[in-house]
């Protein structure tokens, strides 16, 4: 066992660097993201007329910048949340945001259009996606034409059942058009970076009804569905020194086998 680990301990270096790692990659996008939904609901009303000069566009997002997103989730939820959505069929919970900005697009759904009403017209909601991964909107695929979709601004809750389940181009934008139908649409990008597709989930309104507040608020929002698997998470984490290591492990264990066999023989 000395001999073995006298040649072999350099690649086994590597191997708990690289596991390392997988473990702090998973770690950043996994942790529940702390926030106070007293102070969500207080401000919701307010939030609801935020608007921003520019709004950017939905993509796949790399971990850094989803951990980045995450850190910066309780502030961004104080001065923009204006709702909640909820998908159960798929663990979806997440905050709705009044403006479309790299960090809401990141750590929940936002709004489209400012200018139609939660649970009038076509309320559209966005959010970025991580290809390969289950966050944020990644789950709405699983959805069937039946399951449910809830939204809330803490006054009233509008509940839809899905009628559509579609990839779309990303030029085809009659789904964001305004419409005399109550609904819902929910978009997030469909495939790897700079993909020209779209995930295109819309709802019908079926339900409106009171909002009740939970007896005993949770101090986090679950993220659930967010367990990336430790390869897709040290990919996300810096894939040039990836590489690197993975090179650098098939070289020196070629010459720790070398050096093993060779000791072996004399």
């Amino acid at each position: 066992m000395k001999r073995f680990l006298r040649w072999f301990w350099p690649p086994i270096l590597v191997v708990c660097i690289l596991a390392g790692l997988v473990f702090a990659g998973s770690e950043a996008v996994t942790h529940d993201v702390p926030l106070n939904l007293q102070s969500w609901r207080a401000n919701a009303t307010t939030n609801q007329d935020k608007r921003v000069g520019k709004s950017v566009a939905i993509n796949d997002i790399s971990t850094p910048e989803l951990a980045k997103a995450q850190a910066a989730a309780p502030t961004q939820q104080k001065h923009y949340g204006m709702g909640e959505l909820t998908i159960p069929k798929v663990h979806i919970d997440l905050s709705i945001y009044a403006v479309i900005t790299n960090l809401t697009l990141a750590t929940g759904v936002a709004r489209y259009f400012p200018d139609r009403p939660m649970g009038q017209g076509n309320n559209v909601y966005a959010a970025h996606n991580m290809f390969g991964a289950n966050i944020l909107l990644g789950g709405i695929s699983r959805l069937h034409n039946g399951d449910s979709i809830s939204q809330t601004d803490f006054k009233k809750v509008y509940t839809y059942k899905v009628v559509y389940n579609r990839v779309v181009r990303m030029t085809e934008t009659t789904v964001l058009n305004q419409t005399s139908e109550r609904r819902i649409t929910l978009i997030r990008c469909e495939g790897p970076r700079h993909s020209k597709f779209r995930r295109v989930v819309i709802g019908r309104l079926q339900k409106v009804a009171a909002y009740k507040p939970q007896r005993q608020a949770p101090h986090h929002l679950l993220r659930t569905s967010q367990r990336l698997t430790g390869v897709l998470a040290i990919g996300r984490v810096n894939r040039p020194l990836i590489v690197v290591l993975i090179l650098l492990f098939i070289f020196l264990l070629a010459l720790s086998w070398r050096g093993y066999y060779n000791d072996n023989r004399s």
